[in-house]
């Protein structure tokens, strides 16, 4: 198995969770802003709460993160390939829902293999987009989770950020690696001079591939066929497969010529029991948050 970074986070429990978590790979950097939201900071989702609760919570994460709550883009998560370019013009308060892309923005589409998804909102991941780009100072890239991985991507010197949704469907659709080429392309600079976080996400502990439908009906087909039997991510373990995301999305970041120094995982599973994360695999209804932004000067 692909031995990870060491871990960014301490072991935190939910009793104990402060509202936000930050990676402290990214604290030295004087332009970056950037925060997870735990429990305690309240559910941000509004499939899984009060409109107006909801809307509380998410401003209570923006002001916790140092961002400006009316200066947010959000995503529209389908498990997609595609990446879009959002400026001041895309900026829409925090507790707006979540709005899809327009062609404008669209940096990178759907790829012809790419495998067909629609989230539980019924939007296809042809409509969706799952990798946010700016270039602006000050406007915050938003997603809110519940197991896939948050994965921050900082071009040299605040130059660009990106921030990726990356789930087993994501993972093999390959929006990271889209990600990493359209930043490079944009700013541009070398894979190598990108620093990386991978956020909270379902740890191998806990990502039993015999109970997810996804993986069944969607992914292992084409995974197997793509990676063989041993690829990235799986873990037997008791004669049971399971899956480690934040391993599978290192070895990504690598083959994509990241420097091993510049990847970091928080290594903080959302799934285990006392999990400070909300949580589809747990059964802990909401979902948490990610904020990037670049700091405004």
């Amino acid at each position: 198995m692909l031995s990870l970074p060491i871990s960014d986070a301490p072991m935190v429990k939910a009793n104990d969770a402060p509202p936000i978590l930050r990676s402290p790979a990214l604290m030295d950097l004087p332009y970056i802003q950037h925060g997870f939201s735990t429990r305690t900071c309240g559910n941000l989702a509004t499939r899984y709460g009060p409109p107006a609760e909801v809307a509380a919570a998410r401003r209570t994460f923006a002001r916790l993160t140092g961002i400006d709550s009316n200066r947010v883009a959000h995503f529209g998560l389908t498990h997609s390939s595609r990446v879009g370019l959002v400026s001041e013009a895309d900026a829409v308060p925090i507790d707006e829902t979540p709005y899809r892309i327009s062609i404008r923005g669209l940096l990178c589409d759907a790829g012809p293999h790419d495998l067909s998804f629609t989230n539980p909102q019924g939007v296809s991941n042809q409509s969706g987009v799952d990798c946010l780009i700016t270039t602006t100072p000050g406007v915050s890239l938003f997603m809110v989770v519940g197991d896939s991985a948050p994965v921050l991507l900082i071009a040299p010197g605040g130059k660009a950020i990106a921030l990726a949704h990356v789930g087993i469907v994501g993972t093999v659709n390959h929006v990271l690696e889209n990600t990493i080429r359209t930043l490079c392309r944009i700013v541009p600079c070398r894979p190598s001079e990108i620093t990386a976080v991978i956020g909270p996400t379902v740890g191998p502990c806990c990502y039993a591939l015999a109970q997810s439908l996804t993986w069944a009906q969607v992914v292992a087909q084409v995974f197997f066929d793509e990676y063989g039997p041993k690829g990235p991510g799986i873990v037997v373990r008791n004669d049971q497969y399971f899956f480690d995301l934040p391993a599978a999305i290192t070895d990504v970041l690598r083959r994509e010529r990241l420097l091993p120094s510049m990847i970091h995982a928080m290594n903080v599973c959302t799934a285990c029991p006392h999990t400070p994360f909300f949580s589809h695999q747990a059964g802990v209804a909401g979902r948490f948050g990610t904020l990037l932004a670049l700091r405004q000067v």
